[in-house]
């Protein structure tokens, strides 16, 4: 009898914990196609972003000062699209620009230098595995500092010859965080995360510190060659 409970209690633990990793692969495949349907948009709206600005120019002759408040709310409207994201991948710079505006929300500052060129050998799914998954939990971590000045978020990518750096470091609650959220602590979909970057023969180190959680990532660059 004690056996028989021992192996359905670790059975169901087991199926219990495949079943949230197929509810984490869904939503990370949702996630992308809401990613790449974003960057459908994007592209639609650059292509007209020009044509706006002339036309901007012709109304502020016509108007002149008689809607100087409307010329201003479409200027502020059109602002968002003067400085989008060149990381070098069209589908990072849609989940950078997502997760900004999240991020600012909290009140988070996000310091990013990410440059991504030549870097299409990395499938959409697993690049919003690796970006969206690390931002999403800093960002939690940051939105539970009480101090807003606290509240940053470090993401740098860069080319060092045959490899790819990925950082991202965030602060986090110092002290006793035991009743932080589980996920917060130990990071929800890092498995994840890892498998992604193993996909491509690479290593990732995760750093956990009182005040600081940083996640590094190296993958090698090999031009040509399939990852499966």
């Amino acid at each position: 009898f004690i056996i028989n409970v021992f192996f359905s209690n670790k059975y169901s633990r087991i199926e219990n914990e495949a079943q949230q990793q197929r509810m984490a692969i869904y939503k990370l495949e949702t996630q992308t196609r809401y990613y790449e349907e974003k960057m459908r948009d994007e592209e639609r709206i650059k292509e007209i972003y020009h044509d706006m600005k002339n036309h901007l120019l012709l109304l502020e002759e016509e108007w002149g000062e008689k809607n100087s408040t409307g010329i201003e709310n479409l200027r502020k409207e059109m602002a968002q699209y003067e400085n989008y994201y060149r990381t070098g991948n069209k589908f990072v710079d849609i989940i950078l620009k997502d997760k900004l505006t999240k991020a600012a929300e909290y009140g988070i500052h996000i310091e990013d230098l990410v440059e991504l060129i030549d870097i299409d050998f990395i499938e959409p799914l697993d690049l919003s595995t690796v970006f969206g998954n690390l931002l999403d939990n800093a960002i939690e971590a940051c939105r539970l500092i009480e101090e807003p000045e606290k509240r940053q978020i470090s993401i740098s990518s860069k080319r060092e010859r045959n490899l790819l750096i990925i950082s991202i470091k965030n602060n986090r609650v110092c002290g006793n965080i035991k009743n932080a959220p589980k996920k917060v602590i130990h990071g929800y979909g890092l498995t994840n995360v890892t498998a992604a970057v193993h996909k491509y023969g690479g290593e990732i180190d995760i750093m956990e510190e009182e005040q600081e959680f940083a996640v590094n990532i190296v993958i090698p660059i090999k031009k040509g060659e399939e990852f499966t």
